[in-house]
């Protein structure tokens, strides 16, 4: 019968104990799995924001710019003084010192027609200097871009400038000021430039609070790759990308949340131990009256109660047409025993048969 007791110790830890268990690490799981999704929401949510005003940053310096050459641009003076009869001296005083001190723009250009420089002033020096040696390759593509669109159209975007920098600019067509003015456009334009360089990096870090705000020159610079902005090329590829050392709120979540997350995992695994012991006991004292209901106590083997029920279990595991043969075995002269040896001699055989009959027997 204890083949039988062990089954049955067998089958309620299957279904009872081994679910019970998996409740309670699925619960942990969800509960662990729960605070740290809460957390990684949090910190996604603050780098997304702080994407927002990054974006913002870099959008007010090209914007500034947009909005001080199209104001420059909108003066007929200016396009007298560039395209109609060229006067240096006006274009100094009156576009480069007044938009470098209003603006200031390191880098100004006026363009003709076709794109060259008839006047420039970079690092406050008033000449001819040609804008392609001051601004990369990729300016010559947003001039292009500037060319399609509809007249008197202002564009402003970034480029890279040098190995660790980028420079805002403005494109704004000279034009008249009154809008009845019919005048062809001469396709005359203004160039603001402003360079974005570390300290103006530093700057925007402070104004929006974006923790060492940097251009990025090589992917080691990421620190997470949520935290990164793109300013696209004329081609639409992102040459420039802007990266900052985020906040992680999540992170400060996880350092409040964690010590109470260890307390409660403790606490779930004491309480699922006591249960755990208690199960095992109840298993245990159920194992033991089976044993003691269906086994004999003197030689462990099955009682009457216990032949019955083992006989009726095979009974129901055989197949049609099979059967099952049950063994009948008796001592010969084992009356005499107990008539001249006494009872406990009698006890005795008995057991040492018992013990002979298990192994013989599955």
């Amino acid at each position: 019968m204890k083949l039988m007791s062990a089954e049955a110790s067998r089958a309620f830890t299957r279904k009872v104990i081994l679910p019970l268990a998996a409740l309670v690490a699925a619960l942990l799981v969800c509960a662990v799995g729960g605070v740290f999704l809460i957390a990684e929401y949090q910190t996604d949510v603050a780098i997304r924001q702080e994407a927002t005003l990054a974006r913002s940053a870099l959008t007010m310096l090209s914007d500034r710019l947009k909005a001080g050459a199209t104001d420059y641009g909108r003066w007929d003076e200016a396009l007298a003084a560039a395209a109609d009869k060229f006067d240096f001296h006006w274009l100094s005083k009156n576009i480069g010192e007044a938009g470098e001190t209003s603006f200031g723009a390191e880098a100004l250009f006026v363009l003709d027609a076709d794109g060259h420089t008839v006047y420039s002033r970079v690092d406050s020096t008033d000449g001819k200097v040609p804008i392609e040696t001051v601004l990369p390759p990729e300016f010559k593509g947003w001039y292009q871009k500037w060319r399609t669109t509809p007249a008197y159209t202002t564009l402003a975007n970034i480029v890279p400038f040098g190995d660790s920098s980028a420079a805002a600019f403005a494109i704004a067509p000279l034009r008249p000021f009154e809008e009845s003015d019919k005048r062809p456009p001469t396709w005359y334009s203004l160039v603001f430039v402003d360079v974005i360089d570390k300290p103006a990096l530093e700057k925007l870090q402070t104004d929006f609070h974006l923790a060492n705000f940097r251009l990025i020159t090589k992917q080691t610079d990421i620190g997470d790759k949520r935290a990164v902005i793109r300013a696209l090329s004329a081609d639409g590829t992102d040459r420039l990308q802007f990266t900052w050392d985020p906040k992680r709120p999540g992170d400060e979540l996880l350092k409040v949340a964690i010590p109470f997350l260890m307390m409660f995992v403790v606490v779930m695994g004491a309480l699922g131990a006591v249960l755990l012991r208690y199960v095992v006991v109840s298993v245990q004292i159920i194992t033991d009256r089976e044993q003691r209901a269906f086994s004999d106590p003197l030689t462990a083997l099955a009682n009457r109660a216990g032949f019955t029920a083992l006989l009726d279990k095979a009974l129901r595991r055989i197949a049609p047409g099979q059967g099952v043969t049950v063994m009948y075995i008796d001592l010969d002269g084992f009356k005499h025993v107990n008539d001249t040896l006494g009872h406990a001699a009698g006890d005795e055989l008995l057991a040492i048969a018992a013990s002979r009959f298990k192994t013989c027997l599955r």
